[in-house]
């Protein structure tokens, strides 16, 4: 729909892409980082961020930033966000670009180093080493409750392999948590995402 309107010149201005977002893309492309989020996962990051008015975000691996900027083009003004990226000179570019927010922070360090600051209403793990079923407690424990995690680029089940059959370690650690409520959301035809809620 979003390509559709584009094409006619009618894209409603809450479709378009914020500001924010367009200039973390454009640092992306410039680099030629190729692992920031899709627009589909940027769009369910935004929406998810803005039900947490007063909310603290953490996301787990900034990149250079786009998935930052989508969790604050959504984040309501009493929100704040602390992002975290073990490569010093992805973690300068991308303070480069949202440095421009208030409600944002970027910290170098390696993923657990951000977990010393929970509870968070918000976690988007998307490093790979926080995306493990050794991982997932450590993240639900990080949640206050009614907080949500959300992992990213997972392949749908239809298309994985046969080496995937006997289950996916890290889906079935999600869904057999006691202290999580767990669904899986396909966002394109190649990405699935999962959402976690802590539940107490």
């Amino acid at each position: 729909m979003r390509q559709g309107l584009a094409a006619r010149g009618q894209t409603p201005a809450h479709l378009e892409v914020p500001p924010l977002v367009r200039s973390a893309l454009d640092a992306a492309h410039a680099t030629r980082f190729p692992h920031s989020c899709s627009p589909e996962v940027g769009a369910l990051l935004r929406t998810l961020a803005a039900a947490r008015p007063g909310g603290r975000v953490l996301e787990l691996g900034t990149g250079l930033g786009v998935s930052a900027a989508w969790l604050l083009s959504g984040l309501p003004d009493s929100g704040r966000l602390l992002s975290i990226e073990q490569d010093g000179e992805r973690a300068g570019r991308a303070w480069s670009v949202l440095r421009a927010d208030p409600r944002a922070r970027v910290q170098l360090g390696d993923w657990p180093d951000a977990l010393l600051e929970a509870p968070f209403d918000l976690i988007f793990a998307d490093c790979a080493p926080a995306k493990t079923p050794d991982a997932l407690p450590t993240l639900a424990r990080a949640l206050r409750p009614g907080g949500t995690l959300m992992l990213d680029k997972l392949t749908p089940r239809a298309r994985l392999d046969g080496a995937w059959h006997a289950g996916d370690p890290l889906r079935d650690a999600a869904f057999a948590h006691p202290h999580l409520h767990t669904c899986e959301v396909q966002v394109t035809r190649h990405e699935c995402v999962l959402l976690a809620t802590r539940t107490a």
